[in-house]
């Protein structure tokens, strides 16, 4: 800190003293300064009335926000006691068609109030409605009274801005049984004080009876209690059959029970007992388009129903979904920026907003800003079960980005506050999804022990959609395990359940999962099939996102067929898809699996530009399997290219990924990996150690091709090895006859290879008899394959035959020469001495 000097030179004796003296007169500013503190602390709220005037009761604006208290009823009969929350709830439903009045979500309102439990009432309201961004709150009180079938009801209008303003908008005694009734009037009474003209339909009005069934009903579907759910719903709608609401949420109920026929029926009640153009109506209309697969003809309701009541945030939720389920996530997105733009203060805005973020692939950005944003909003609001929902988002989240330990950590926080409010649909998922990274952590059985809670729990929900998810999700962990046999059983149980629920979307899911299945165990003719019924679906569903996903998968199996054209033209196809609904990561794995096909065919340049992409947003994104696989496939490139330091380097840096977050499939590709290093060095025995690794690492857990890629490397070494010739240009006949037939057939790529070893070592025995049966095989392969890079050795070797037999066969020689001067083009010119030197033309070969 500065000294003497600073203030003047310690040549100045006076300086010190000037100092000293002028601390009484410091020591007096500042307790002048504390009190002025303490001044403005306490009056604070007096100040701010001061100098910030007070809403006026008829403000000039449109749209008032509203917050409904719970109904004071403490000292109510037992039986009545339903009515604190149920009368919020009727007040709730009520006003939500007015225009002029924007209301704040019930279970942020009663959070709010939980937070503030000490002081007076007024500041307590005052509080409570700064929390929540409210003009207004509605208090009701119902007291008991001398006459036993009479309450005493009491609605009064607080101005959020103090708690002092108050209005009293009824003041009566009301029948026990029309008390229900007099809750759902209250917009009258509001409309009446706050001067709003809205035009509005009352639904058919409840008795009390039948609102308490209303009330226990919603409640019981909040926590997933279907069953109690529906049995309320029962008698409600016996009692009031045309009370349109409750056949409303009587639909969603038998929805998620799986019963869609019986859910319809519902909506078509719904709609002919309400009027035409109301919430309940619209809602109603959206619903059945969407549930009869009729998407476009949903949005079309859903727009209808914002257009009429801009300030309700449930039907941009709803619209949101309905496009994030399309794959047009940017129209997702802009909805629910408008939302949050509109509903800055709803949690549940921001909390969608960032799924929608997350799935759109920019997961960063949800996890530091709206899932953040989301998670203190529930924090304030005291509300648990957004809380646990945002936190589950996050597990999402930072599985997608790879980091396993954190989604653990937030998958189960998730759980615990779910389980401690009851919410068994919460649990369910929480579960299913904490099972999933128990599982990619190698802990199995914690996983599936974790799963068969959530079947357990879903079973009682009577809900076959989230059973099935639970098949679904014990599918996918044994496919991340490589059990893919045990995958297929799960994976086709949780199809089997939907085929009955008629839910097209979660058949399009099966069924895409279901051919993954076959497609890994090389079982290429169903995977196709499969494949093809969940494209139909999808687009049905107008889901591009997984119309995309299906068209990528189906180019990998193209790709592996060695059906490189088609794969080409589905790859394309899916990128142009992706692009226009605005699928980054979509748009990422095409043009990878785009570089791959490139490798494949010789053009490296290429593959390198399209695996630099990939490899930097998969590493921007904190996507660690996609990080290894880019990273390995750059590795394999880098070998061909004879590049052995780069590859020894790279494949250095992928060590601890692989360690802790690698798959079966990549541990062995990175162990095929450095065996070629190794034989490429001509280090036999380190290939030898490299290979008997391979071994114990290999099992049903990997894909075929990855067993007959460890078997190729099997004959090379073992003809290292080997000092018998005779036994080695004996058995190559019987080698070549084994592709015939088996997995050889659907892997051609592989086969290739296979047939590439044994040439090799024909031509170095000159078992040339030999050598042409192999050629023969190997030709018909490559009619099938289009331009495999390695291609100009077949025919190099094909020339060299001829040599022998006498007769030049130029046409192989300039095949041979062609196809080697076109991989040097597409080599980048740094390269192309290794590139020479690892793949060098046999001596036999001049290319002149």
């Amino acid at each position: 800190m500065p000294g003497p000097t600073a203030m003047g030179g310690t040549a100045k004796q006076g300086a010190p003293d000037r100092v000293r003296r002028s601390l009484p007169l410091y020591r007096a500013i500042s307790f002048i300064a504390i009190l002025l503190l303490l001044f403005l602390a306490i009056n604070a709220r007096e100040i701010y009335r001061f100098f910030i005037p007070a809403p006026t009761l008829h403000p000039d604006r449109a749209v008032y926000t509203l917050a409904i208290l719970p109904v004071q009823s403490e000292h109510l009969d037992t039986q009545w006691r339903w009515i604190r929350s149920g009368g919020q709830l009727l007040m709730q439903q009520a006003l939500e068609a007015e225009n002029s009045v924007k209301l704040v979500a019930q279970e942020n309102v009663n959070g709010a109030l939980d937070l503030f439990q000490i002081g007076g009432e007024n500041a307590r309201y005052a509080e409570v409605g700064r929390l929540l961004g409210a003009d207004y709150l509605l208090h009701s009180e119902v007291t008991e009274h001398a006459q036993r079938d009479q309450f005493q009801l009491k609605v009064i209008l607080i101005n959020a801005y103090d708690g002092l303003q108050r209005t009293v908008l009824e003041d009566a005694l009301v029948a026990r049984s029309e008390l229900s009734r007099t809750f759902q009037g209250v917009p009258h009474l509001i409309r009446d004080v706050l001067r709003i003209d809205d035009t509005h339909t009352t639904p058919t009005p409840l008795w009390s009876i039948d609102a308490e069934l209303y009330t226990k009903a919603q409640h019981a579907l909040n926590l997933g209690e279907l069953e109690s759910a529906r049995d309320h719903l029962n008698a409600l709608l016996e009692s009031e059959p045309e009370y349109a609401p409750g056949w409303l949420m009587k639909a969603r109920v038998a929805y998620l029970t799986g019963n869609i026929e019986a859910a319809l029926h519902c909506l078509k009640s719904a709609i002919q007992h309400s009027a035409d153009n109301t919430v309940t109506s619209l809602q109603a209309r959206a619903l059945d388009a969407l549930w009869r697969g009729e998407s476009q003809a949903a949005e079309a309701y859903l727009r209808r129903l914002i257009a009429a009541f801009p300030h309700l945030a449930a039907p941009r939720l709803d619209l949101a979904a309905l496009l994030m389920e399309r794959g047009d996530f940017q129209s997702s997105g802009a909805e629910l920026e408008r939302l949050v733009a509109s509903h800055p203060q709803s949690p549940t805005a921001w909390l969608e907003l960032a799924k929608s973020t997350i799935v759109a692939g920019n997961i960063q950005r949800a996890v530091d800003e709206y899932l953040v944003k989301a998670l203190g909003l529930f924090q304030r609001l005291n509300n648990r079960s957004g809380e646990g929902d945002t936190l589950n988002a996050m597990g999402v989240a930072y599985q997608r980005l790879g980091q396993w330990q954190e989604a653990e950590k937030y998958y189960l926080r998730g759980y615990q506050l779910r389980y401690a409010e009851g919410d068994i649909r919460g649990q369910v998922v929480s579960l299913s999804n904490l099972a999933t990274i128990q599982g990619i952590r190698g802990n199995l059985d914690a996983g599936l022990d974790t799963l068969e809670k959530a079947k357990i729990l879903a079973k009682t929900m009577e809900d076959p959609a989230a059973y099935s998810e639970i098949f679904n999700q014990v599918g996918l962990m044994w496919e991340e395990q490589g059990r893919y046999e045990e995958a297929l059983v799960n994976y086709r149980k949780a199809l089997a359940i939907r085929m009955r629920m008629e839910d097209r979307w979660l058949q399009a899911e099966s069924q895409n999962n279901v051919g993954f299945i076959y497609y890994l165990l090389a079982d290429f003719d169903h995977a196709m099939i499969y494949w093809r019924q969940a494209a139909e679906n999808f687009a049905l569903t107008s889901d591009t996102l997984g119309e995309v996903q299906v068209k990528l998968n189906v180019a990998q199996l193209y790709l592996q067929r060695g059906s490189w054209s088609e794969a080409l033209q589905a790859l394309q196809m899916a990128e142009q898809m992706a692009k226009q609904a605005g699928l980054k990561e979509e748009v990422i794995i095409a043009q990878a699996y785009q570089g791959r096909l490139a490798f494949l065919q010789g053009s490296f340049q290429s593959a390198d530009k399209y695996w630099s992409l990939a490899s930097d947003y998969v590493s921007n994104r904190g996507d660690y399997r996609g990080a290894i696989e880019f990273g390995l496939w750059r590795a394999e490139l880098a070998l061909v290219l004879g590049k052995q330091e780069r590859a020894a380097n790279q494949l250095a840096e992928l060590e601890n990924l692989l360690r802790e977050h690698g798959s079966p499939d990549q541990w062995v590709s990175e162990k095929l990996l450095r065996f070629r290093l190794a034989m490429d060095k001509e280090n036999v025995s380190a290939a030898h150690d490299i290979y008997r690794d391979i071994e114990t690492t290999l099992s049903t857990q990997v894909p075929q091709n990855f067993h007959l890629r460890a078997k190729t490397a099997a004959l090379e070494l073992g003809w290292k090895l080997s000092e018998d010739t005779e036994s080695v240009a004996s058995e190559g006949s019987d080698l070549v006859t084994e592709t015939s037939t088996g997995p050889w057939q659907e892997y051609p790529v592989e086969k290739l290879r296979w047939l590439e070893v044994i040439a090799l070592n024909q031509w170095k025995t000159q078992d040339w008899t030999a050598l042409e049966n192999t050629l023969d095989a190997a030709q018909g392969v490559m009619e099938e394959v289009d331009g495999y890079w390695k291609g100009y050795l077949f025919h190099h070797l094909k020339f060299v035959l001829s040599l022998e037999y006498g007769r030049g066969d130029i046409e192989s020689r300039e095949l041979a020469n062609r196809a080697y001067s076109g991989l040097l083009n597409n080599i980048d010119p740094a390269d192309r001495y290794a590139f020479q030197a690892r793949n060098a033309l046999p001596d036999d070969l001049a290319q002149n």
